[in-house]
């Protein structure tokens, strides 16, 4: 039986149609928008483009942030200079003993604390012991200029037969061995410049020696 005409015409136009919606699908496809992948890629390349450009052109890119600061060179702070270190405490120890090559021996008989600024002291002051010292040591910073008047009677009395001794106050423990019962201490003492001598005040003394 032969196939009509107008039914192989109806086939045709139907596989041409079927083709014709296929190639356009494929188009479609092809003309898609790229993933969001492809975009950043894109976007980093035309930021990247753009600083070449500026760099050509003799201008200086920006340098670029990171979470931990700017990249490159940056001045290190200087450091804090350490805190001085505290003044030694104005202190008087009196004992009962002579004096050691080092240390002072028997007991404490008393110990005298002087409250800063030593400037305070500039008039003095009398301490009295409640004994007879042997040996002492006399602490202070060497700028107070402090020192202390032994006598062998009670208040500071000054004569020439209570007077003892002239010691200074040192920022190290050095002893110290008389024999004391009052002592008058002040401080700010305004002790005189080492001068040298004038030549001249000796006379022939300077001369040469004898051969």
């Amino acid at each position: 039986m032969a196939i009509p005409k107008r039914l192989v015409l109806l086939l045709t136009a139907t596989f041409l149609l079927l083709l014709v919606a296929m190639l356009l699908a494929t188009a479609i496809e092809i003309r898609a928008p790229p993933p969001k992948i492809a975009a950043v890629t894109l976007a980093q390349a035309a930021k990247y483009g753009e600083s070449e450009r500026k760099a050509l052109n003799g201008t200086t890119p920006a340098m670029p942030q990171t979470d931990e600061g700017m990249i490159g060179d940056q001045e290190t702070p200087a450091p804090s200079p350490p805190p001085p270190p505290p003044a030694l405490q104005i202190l008087a120890l009196s004992y009962s003993g002579s004096g050691g090559p080092k240390h002072c021996r028997g007991s404490l008989l008393q110990k005298t604390a002087f409250e800063r600024p030593a400037a305070q002291w500039k008039d003095g002051s009398c301490i009295n012991l409640p004994g007879d010292a042997r040996c002492g040591v006399f602490y202070a910073e060497k700028g107070d200029n402090c020192e202390a008047q032994l006598f062998n009677e009670a208040d500071c009395s000054n004569t020439s037969m209570s007077y003892v001794n002239t010691v200074v106050f040192m920022p190290e423990e050095r002893p110290v061995g008389a024999l004391w019962r009052s002592m008058w201490v002040k401080c700010g003492v305004d002790v005189p410049e080492a001068v040298m001598l004038d030549p001249a005040i000796l006379g022939g003394a300077l001369g040469k020696k004898p051969g």
